[in-house]
């Protein structure tokens, strides 16, 4: 496909010179090329290039690599013109067989470029036939370059298992009482147990909640559940339980899981047993 002269003349300088032979590049003397048609050797092929000082663009450009890797035997001019723009020096009128460039090429480190001569060379049918740059290093800064991504390894951790173990307030401690020494026998055996069965898995978190019932002054039962709670989460810490994950709360006669309508004493404290109670919350990872 033949270029306009008209659009030629949109970038030919009126004071140009006739350059390269009328002929061009036949099929013939073409080489077995590399990758779009490049010739690693322009020397040998008797390539000359123009010097930079003659070219009309003589600071040269940057260049789109990705539109130049698109350059190929059989591109013709048109293509070229949208690829790579007008060439840098006058290549003359009528049907130059060779377009020359000056390109800037990044070298990867920080701003820093190679400049760099780039010769297309086209046929009579003007396509394109081979391609030259003026030194070898100017190709390598075409290729693409090979990023090393080193890939996290995450390990998922499940997620901790939350459970309540219950025990009986008047199983641990004696009447009215909430310190270490106050502990009933059975309710060290009961700590004890609880103990090795939180220490089975990772503790993420442990929480102790004592509930008292409603007999009594309601501040006063409040503060009697805190300091059960505290005791019993003090018992963990010392049987090596980290401390930073274990937190008491007493909540005194609130929640209550029975209701009781006795009239003698006696038997209302014993039917609101249930509502003297701690809870263990856990949250842990098994082993």
């Amino acid at each position: 496909m033949k270029m306009k002269l008209i659009k030629l003349l949109a970038f030919v300088p009126v004071a140009c010179v006739l350059a390269s032979a009328a002929g061009g590049v036949s099929a013939a003397d073409a080489t077995a090329n590399t990758r779009t048609g490049i010739n690693l050797d322009p020397a040998a092929d008797g390539v000359k290039f123009p010097k930079r000082e003659s070219a009309w663009l003589g600071e040269g450009a940057y260049v789109n690599v990705e539109n130049l890797t698109k350059v190929a035997p059989g591109t013709t001019k048109e293509q070229m013109y949208i690829l790579l723009d007008k060439p840098h020096f006058s290549e003359g009128f009528f049907g130059p067989s060779v377009w020359n460039y000056i390109f800037h090429l990044r070298s990867g480190a920080k701003s820093e470029y190679v400049t760099c001569q780039y010769q297309v060379q086209y046929d009579r049918s003007e396509v394109v036939q081979r391609t030259y740059w003026d030194r070898n290093e100017c190709i390598g800064l075409l290729q693409p370059k090979v990023e090393t991504k080193y890939v996290e390894r995450v390990v998922e951790r499940p997620a901790p298992a939350q459970r309540t173990i219950q025990m009986k307030a008047d199983a641990l401690f004696a009447f009215d009482k909430s310190s270490l020494n106050d502990l009933l026998p059975g309710g060290a055996a009961e700590l004890e147990r609880v103990t090795a069965e939180v220490r089975s898995g990772s503790v993420e978190r442990l929480q102790v909640v004592a509930y008292a019932d409603r007999l009594g002054k309601a501040e006063y039962n409040l503060a009697l559940s805190q300091a059960r709670a505290r005791t019993i989460a003090d018992y963990f810490v010392r049987k090596g339980v980290p401390a930073d994950r274990v937190s008491a709360v007493g909540r005194g006669a609130t929640m209550p899981v029975v209701q009781c309508d006795d009239k003698q004493v006696a038997a209302l404290r014993k039917c609101l047993a249930p509502n003297r109670r701690v809870e263990v919350q856990v949250w842990q990872t098994q082993r």
